[in-house]
């Protein structure tokens, strides 16, 4: 599994990882830098074939999980 990291509405890439936990903290350090791009920056679980998996989360979706677990 591969994470794509992008801003949803202009479906721009930014960066691919192999881990979530790394794709999480990428999306979690731009959502703390500008919140205002925490709804429209996140990530998609793609497969082996390149598709995607799930549904796009974001950094506000992020941060409120890690807020809850606090």
């Amino acid at each position: 599994m591969t994470y794509g990291v992008l801003y949803i509405d202009e479906g721009n890439f930014v960066n691919w990882y192999d881990r979530r936990e790394d794709a999480e903290r990428a999306v979690l350090a731009v959502a703390e830098q500008d919140p205002a791009e925490a709804s429209e920056f996140g990530y998609f679980a793609y497969d082996e074939a390149g598709e995607p998996v799930g549904e796009f989360v974001s950094g506000a979706e992020l941060m409120a999980r890690r807020q809850a677990v606090a």
